[in-house]
């Protein structure tokens, strides 16, 4: 099973704390990677309804959540496409699946990722699987070219990870509609 790399006692994500002026009342987000709550928990106090999504047992419940436990890598994905206001991915890389993690926000709705990059291994900290690291600037390619991003960041940390971190926002189908004529003039 994967390790979680925070304490129940840690903070909420820096990141999603920023950015959490996205996130109103009655958000409906997808959390994958949920580890041990501390984000899930923050996303609760904000009035959000969370999907938690981990491999391990779910951590002490928190009312509104509903929480999953699923082997993101090898089970089937569960989640419709633009079904979901916002996703969230803290500390979590599986290539296969992002594409399908991006497909479940809805138009207009907010994309926040932040995880590991290679040179986390420097420091002897963070996964054990080379795939779980991202290669330089590897998180802006991932994320739709149509989408409007918000801000991007790669390097490190004051709390000593090596981290990428992008917020972005799925256009609404008459702003994708838009650019593609834009594009063909």
């Amino acid at each position: 099973m994967a390790a979680d790399l925070t304490t129940k006692a840690d903070l909420p994500s820096a990141w999603l704390i920023r950015f959490s002026p996205y996130l109103k009342a009655g958000t409906r987000v997808l959390e994958i990677a949920s580890g041990n709550g501390r984000n899930t928990r923050f996303l609760a106090g904000l009035g959000c309804k969370v999907t938690a999504v981990d491999i391990n047992h779910a951590p002490e419940p928190v009312e509104g959540v509903q929480y999953i436990r699923k082997d993101l890598e090898k089970e089937d994905w569960i989640f419709e496409p633009e079904s979901f206001d916002a996703v969230i991915g803290i500390n979590y890389l599986w290539r296969a699946r992002f594409a399908a993690l991006c497909d479940c926000v809805k138009p207009g709705g907010f994309f926040l990722y932040e995880t590991f990059t290679r040179h986390q291994t420097m420091l002897n900290f963070g996964p054990k699987n080379p795939q779980h690291f991202l290669e330089d600037r590897e998180l802006l390619s991932m994320v739709p070219h149509e989408w409007h991003i918000l801000a991007y960041e790669d390097g490190r940390t004051d709390n000593d990870r090596y981290l990428q971190r992008i917020a972005a926002v799925k256009p609404r189908h008459n702003e994708i509609e838009r650019l593609d004529v834009c594009a063909r003039r």
